[in-house]
């Protein structure tokens, strides 16, 4: 990875470094974002780039989901969940100037004006034909009606909209399409949990490519280095010892257990 970015000596830095997360992840962004127009196997454009690692800017997974939603909110990045993980678009430069490439702003430019004369080309006769066509633009972007969106309101969240919507073509793709009472059932469970929970939920189904979704477990600290069996048997040993009489502060047995154990 080679070139530069700015960081610029402005007041929305000053203000963004009294949030660590947030400063932490558009940091992030801003070293990862693509800066030309080269190709990868991504397929990502100039100011995308890949995250989801959040461990790698020192956060937890609560505190990535808050600093991404507020980077949305304050319109310094946009996020989209896919199969290849989750693309960050870095949308400003008050805070840094990632130093695109040229050419890059050309490109872009050229199809943004293209598209615009193309757009401004169209007839009233393409009007009218989008006007029919409506009801399959909104299934095809993932439609909710109206009393749908009343009941289940974590719907009016943009990024949860965005994220159940590719789950919705997950599951197209998997020949099991989500709709109607399996929807219901789905977001009722989603909105058991916290919208962050709900979020991860759907991004982890999406990522794994599975038809449904899973409850998080929280892995408990000092515990990231162990494999699913080895956090199973930790678990089994607690639930004797509890169930035995014993406490944590009485008795040091498990963590020697534990050590022969897994050796």
């Amino acid at each position: 990875m080679q070139g530069f970015i700015q960081l610029n000596r402005s007041k929305e830095t000053a203000e963004l470094m009294k949030d660590y997360p947030c400063y932490m992840l558009l940091s992030l962004i801003a070293y990862r974002a693509k800066r030309t127009n080269e190709f990868t196997v991504y397929n990502l454009k100039p100011c995308e780039a890949l995250i989801g690692d959040y461990r790698s800017c020192g956060l937890t997974e609560q505190k990535y989901r808050t600093a991404k939603k507020k980077l949305e909110e304050w319109n310094f990045a946009t996020f989209k969940a896919t199969s290849k993980g989750t693309i960050a678009t870095l949308t400003d430069t008050r805070i840094y100037n990632i130093n695109v490439d040229e050419d890059s702003e050309q490109t872009n430019e050229l199809a943004t004006n293209e598209q615009r004369t193309a757009n401004g080309q169209a007839t009233t006769n393409n009007n009218v034909k989008n006007v029919n066509n409506d009801k399959n633009v909104k299934k095809k972007n993932g439609f909710f009606s109206q009393q749908m969106i009343d009941n289940f309101y974590y719907l009016k969240d943009k990024e949860f909209l965005r994220t159940i919507t590719d789950y919705q073509n997950t599951r197209k793709k998997l020949r099991k399409p989500l709709a109607g009472r399996a929807l219901e059932i789905t977001l009722t469970k989603l909105h058991r949990v916290d919208i962050s929970t709900a979020i991860t939920m759907l991004e982890n189904s999406i990522e794994g490519g599975w038809s449904k979704i899973y409850p998080i477990r929280e892995v408990e600290p000092g515990t990231e280095h162990l494999t699913k069996a080895q956090r199973a048997n930790r678990e089994s040993w607690k639930r004797w010892e509890a169930s035995n009489g014993y406490h944590e502060e009485e008795t040091g047995k498990y963590d020697a257990i534990n050590t022969v154990i897994n050796v």
